[in-house]
């Protein structure tokens, strides 16, 4: 089963240019690192369309934003003892393709930055009114 053009298991996908890529699924913490981050600048647009609601953003941005920061950091910590991993997107330049990559230290720099934002996240909507 495909979701998002991405597969349950390893396969090989063609890419806009003709050549092959790897496609890992959502089996994968890279990927799952990719559409953590993902959600969250959605979160980050949700409050760019409602900037004037503070109850929207205490009560649902904050959170919202709170759990990707703590998943992030889940996945991250889940990621350690793995071997690096790497993902190429097929988008960008035509001949120079975005290349993800998470190994040991990027999984360190995930579990702070995720860890750090959802505790501040956390704190920021108990400081708003409720509305």
């Amino acid at each position: 089963m495909a979701v998002f053009g991405l597969s349950t298991q390893s396969t090989i996908v063609p890419d806009f240019w003709g050549r092959c890529l790897v496609s890992y699924g959502f089996n994968s913490p890279v990927t799952v690192c990719l559409l953590l981050l993902t959600v969250w600048c959605m979160v980050a647009l949700g409050g760019l369309l409602r900037p004037l609601s503070i109850a929207f953003v205490g009560r649902t941005l904050f959170p919202v934003g709170a759990f990707c920061g703590a998943a992030l950091a889940v996945v991250a910590v889940t990621s350690l003892g793995h071997p690096s991993e790497q993902l190429v997107l097929p988008i960008g330049l035509p001949d120079l393709p975005v290349h993800l990559r998470l190994d040991g230290l990027s999984s360190v720099f995930l579990i702070l930055l995720g860890a750090a934002s959802a505790g501040i996240s956390i704190f920021c909507s108990r400081l708003l009114p409720t509305g």
